[in-house]
């Protein structure tokens, strides 16, 4: 499901949802906005429509690029982008409503009921029929807003630029290489050559109320329509104008050939000329009698055979008259009624613009844009033949058929490309692989291959027999092999596996390649796959060497069978192991922590606090000792005979009225006092 986020012009959002994508290869889609619902995705194939709510009354619209789908809505004079990117929905330019001619950046322009757009398919800009200013108008890719021809004053003069005047601009076209711009200019065609900006008439009177012109490369023909007219026509650069479909109003719905053909009132139409017979197909929105009815129609017309037919929408019949497509609001229209459908069940309110787009797992490109696809799907299935270039990220793309790429392809490292049985990818500029290619019983032929330090080459062991990539140019390894063993499969030592085979026009890169790393998955039914890479990753060996030309996985060491739990059992012994340590720890612990709350913690605190006692009566004692000791020194002084100088020790003999230096009693021991 692609979930958008939409904010609203008083700061409110709410969230809508596109219909998740059908698992499908490259189709035609038929993009249509549709005014007062939001837009509308028709597939080409068979008229299954999926819806995109929006604000507003989408009218003009065109796919960039850059930003991704750009819609404007008529009655709030602002255009919005709808990125394929992220899924959001953002104001693009204009001042929400509020009318003006001001160019500027982005929401400082201002625009009056914008109806067509229609983006540059190799440059980032946008170019704007501004219809209620009768001006044509350019936005950058950096979202700058300019004035490229009109006067807003409706007129029919040619000229260059501002000089020019326009009638009022309803479509916009490219020729075959965007150098001229074709204008759908209320009753007639105008060319803008680019970008010289000179404005000339090509055919006049081709018809009220002109919405809608194409332009097919082939015949180099134009295609015109229009709520005013009852037919479609084509229009020579030369200004010949020849019906095509229809001659009178009249239903919009059935089928029909040539001048029986009938329309109730074109709102949009375009061209599809990518085919691969020279075929050119139309698909137009047609109008309803009443727009609460919710029957108005998307056809479609082969010009080969000139046949008309109705994809989507139920279509109704009314009055004849034709009349102009109404800009309507959803109202009270049920939401059952306008959600999806196929065929005639589905319902359009007032489809307008029509832009025919390819997708592929829910991207889309322009018909003319050649650029790398970034797809972004998942389990999706290319089961056609198709011709494209694709980079395939966060994805899951399977092949079962044969594909051919225009261009380089990528799988990012969030990608993943399988070669299933049948498949066959051929063809390719290169091949780099980020993420993983999974050879499924499927082949490859390409002109290079590169595989990066991320990339994985995927090997399913039961359908290596059927399996095979050869490159023609430089190889470049790296990353890593991996084989997937299925149900009781059993990879033997010495069998060998070839990864990828170069012919003798390529070579090995020695330069740039590194070792190939290499390990086995044991696949486990639908429920995962278990790798061996960690405690077996020596039982494959990976040699890529220029002397056989190729990249050979090698099984090393014992049998590695899919019903061999060695592995498993080993994990599970470990654990065990280390459970009981640590259940033994836990419980050594707990045992000591009781032993030592039980009494001992208690005795020894005891026993030091006895200690701590004990010293302190010692110290005590011995205090008390030294005291009692100077005090019977200090009673038992005796006078000294005479003054005792400063720095002079005198001793004296108790027994001796005489004093000198150093006196003793009898006894040789010092009894006296001491001065200083």
């Amino acid at each position: 499901m692609l979930t958008i986020t939409l904010p609203l012009a008083l700061g409110l959002v709410f969230v809508v949802v596109l219909a998740s994508q059908p698992a499908v290869g490259e189709s035609l889609t038929a993009v249509v906005a549709d005014a007062g619902l939001g837009l509308r995705f028709v597939a080409a194939a068979d008229g299954t429509v999926r819806d995109l709510a929006t604000s507003g009354a989408p009218t003009g619209l065109t796919l960039t690029r850059h930003v991704g789908f750009v819609f404007s809505d008529i009655q709030q004079h602002v255009l919005y982008a709808l990125s394929t990117t992220t899924g959001k929905v953002s104001t693009y330019a204009g001042t929400f409503g509020s009318s003006g001619t001001a160019d500027g950046l982005g929401t400082a322009a201002q625009f009056n009921a914008p109806r067509a757009l229609l983006a540059h398919p190799s440059v980032d800009d946008i170019y704007v029929a501004d219809t209620g200013n009768f001006l044509l108008r350019r936005i950058t890719a950096s979202g700058a807003v300019t004035t490229l021809v009109g006067t807003t004053i409706s007129g029919t003069t040619d000229g260059t630029g501002t000089n020019a005047q326009l009638k009022g601009p309803n479509a916009l076209a490219w020729n075959a290489d965007a150098s001229v711009l074709y204008i759908a200019d209320v009753d007639r065609v105008r060319a803008v050559t680019l970008p010289a900006l000179e404005v000339t008439t090509i055919a006049t009177s081709v018809g009220t109320g002109l919405v809608a012109i194409g332009f097919d490369p082939r015949s180099s023909l134009l295609y015109v329509a229009g709520a005013g007219l009852t037919s479609v026509s084509s229009v020579s650069l030369s200004g010949t104008v020849t019906n095509i479909l229809g001659t009178a109003a009249g239903t919009n719905f059935g089928s029909g050939e040539g001048d029986a053909a009938r329309f109730r009132a074109i709102a949009g139409m375009a061209l599809d000329t990518t085919s691969s017979t020279t075929d050119t197909t139309l698909y137009l929105s047609d109008s309803h009698c009443s727009p609460t009815a919710g029957k108005a129609t998307v056809r479609k017309a082969t010009l080969s055979g000139r046949v008309l037919s109705t994809l989507a929408g139920a279509g109704e019949a009314c009055s004849p008259s034709p009349i102009a497509a109404p800009v309507v609001s959803r109202g009270a229209l049920d939401n059952a009624l306008v959600a999806g459908g196929t065929g005639t069940s589905a319902r359009f309110l007032a489809p307008s613009t029509v832009v025919i787009v390819r997708e592929l797992c829910g991207s889309f490109k322009a018909l003319d844009d050649t650029s790398a696809w970034v797809v972004s799907c998942s389990g999706a299935n290319l089961g056609s033949s198709v011709e494209l270039p694709v980079s395939i990220s966060e994805s899951t793309l399977a092949l079962s058929s044969t594909v051919r790429f225009a261009s380089d392809v990528v799988v990012t490292q969030s990608g993943k490309l399988s070669l299933d049985t049948s498949g066959s990818l051929t063809g390719a500029a290169g091949f780099a692989v980020q993420g993983v290619l999974s050879i499924n019983g499927g082949s490859a032929s390409l002109a290079s291959l590169t595989l990066r330090s991320t990339g994985i080459i995927e090997y399913i062991y039961a359908t290596r027999a059927t399996s095979a990539v050869a490159v023609t140019g430089s190889v470049v390894t790296g990353g890593a092999a991996v084989v997937t063993l299925g149900a009781s499969e059993e990879l033997a030592p010495g069998t060998q596996i070839v990864l990828f085979t170069w012919t003798a026009g390529g070579s090995l890169d020695t330069t740039n390649s590194v070792p190939m790393r290499g390990w086995i998955n044991i696949a486990l039914g639908a429920r995962s796959v278990r790798s061996r890479s960690l405690l077996q990753a020596t039982r494959l060996s990976v040699d890529c060497t220029e002397n056989t030309k190729s990249c050979v996985a090698t099984a090393l060491g014992a049998n590695i069978a899919n019903d061999d739990d060695d592995e498993l059992g080993l994990i599970v012994s470990l654990t065990i192991i280390a459970s009981l340590f640590i259940c033994t720890v836990i419980v050594f612990t707990l045992c000591g922590l009781k032993y030592f709350r039980g009494g001992y913690g208690n005795v020894a605190t005891a026993r030091l606090v006895e200690l701590d006692k004990k010293r302190s009566q010692e110290l005590n004692r011995r205090r008390q000792r030294a005291d009692e000791l100077d005090a019977a020194i200090a009673s038992s002084a005796p006078e000294f005979a005479r003054p005792v100088a400063p720095g002079e020790a005198v001793l004296r003999d108790d027994n001796d009225s005489s004093s000198g230096p150093f006196d003793v009693d009898s006894s040789g021991l010092y009894s006296g006092s001491y001065s200083s």
